[in-house]
């Protein structure tokens, strides 16, 4: 049985197969912008239901080119090095949202004059709601993305751990 060897992530491999990947999302999204159009936000829950679709199709294909990319340049455990590839991407998303807020919130104290405000119109009890919603949407997002990573790795690379990718040998 195959074990997981952590040691076998490649990180070079999986930062450009994010690189990638956060390429391809914009290639994706920008098609399929094109294709369907851009819906207007108040239009109703079947709209928001399609833009979750989409985006967790997006996130695929993206993330499976992302991982295609890591496993090729890994040469070992393809399947691992493209599901790190989402793994990743959640880590620097993550990191990137903490310093965006917190350049927000200290703008927001210098520009304000030291007095933080509350967000106008929403109740703490629609706000906790609509936090569960997209915190569900964020956790299906990231799984397909990781599921996308995986197949991306699996299509290019080799499964078996400690050897290079399969090419043929030159035989003299």
């Amino acid at each position: 049985m195959n074990q997981l060897r952590l040691n076998e992530i490649r990180w070079p491999a999986v930062a450009i197969g994010w690189v990638a990947a956060v390429v391809s999302l914009i290639v994706i999204g920008l098609v399929f912008g094109a294709i369907f159009g851009v819906v207007d936000p108040d239009s109703s829950a079947a709209a928001a239901v399609g833009g979750l679709f989409l985006s967790l199709l997006t996130g695929f294909l993206a993330y499976g080119i992302g991982g295609y990319v890591a496993a090729r340049r890994a040469q070992i455990n393809g399947p691992l090095n493209g599901a790190t590839v989402a793994v990743f991407g959640i880590v620097v998303g993550i990191a990137l949202a903490i310093i965006l807020a917190i350049l927000g919130i200290l703008a927001g104290l210098v520009f304000s004059g030291g007095q933080v405000s509350a967000i106008q119109g929403v109740s703490a009890i629609e706000g906790v709601g609509l936090a569960s919603g997209g915190i569900l949407a964020a956790i299906a997002v990231l799984i397909v993305n990781i599921v996308g990573g995986y197949v991306g790795g699996k299509i290019s690379g080799p499964e078996e751990t400690g050897g290079s990718a399969s090419r043929p040998s030159r035989v003299r």
